[in-house]
């Protein structure tokens, strides 16, 4: 009796070629690409606060909708985080551009951002 055998001496190293190429091509132009375009963070003398706002409303945001989402039909709390998204990004849209408006855009954001997850 005869048994087949799958030949996988190359496909690790091809694997880990491949693997290695897309981050140095995908990591080299988002490192690349500020030094030949001025940050937005500095330009409009924001920073890291606008992203540690994202991610603790985050964590936030998750939790309130996992609660909430064991109470009410799961529909119902898509529908909700969704349409408040749009307002949201309308409003800010049409507020004018400040420091406040990005650091509350940020808040809200990040609690909808990741809000979606316990309903799915």
């Amino acid at each position: 009796m005869k048994t087949e055998t799958l030949d996988t001496r190359g496909s690790s190293a091809v694997l880990i070629t491949t693997a290695c190429l897309l981050l140095l091509l995908s990591f080299g132009y988002r490192s690349g690409f500020g030094l030949f375009v001025k940050p937005i963070t500095e330009a409009n003398g924001w920073g890291r606060e606008v992203i540690s706002i994202i991610g603790l409303c985050n964590v936030f945001g998750s939790y309130l909708s996992g609660i909430v989402s064991g109470k009410m039909p799961m529909r119902i709390v898509l529908v909700f985080i969704y349409l408040s998204r749009a307002v949201v990004i309308t409003l800010f849209m049409l507020i004018p551009f400040s420091l406040i408006s990005v650091l509350v855009f940020s808040a809200f954001m990040g609690f909808l951002w990741l809000a979606t997850v316990p309903p799915t």
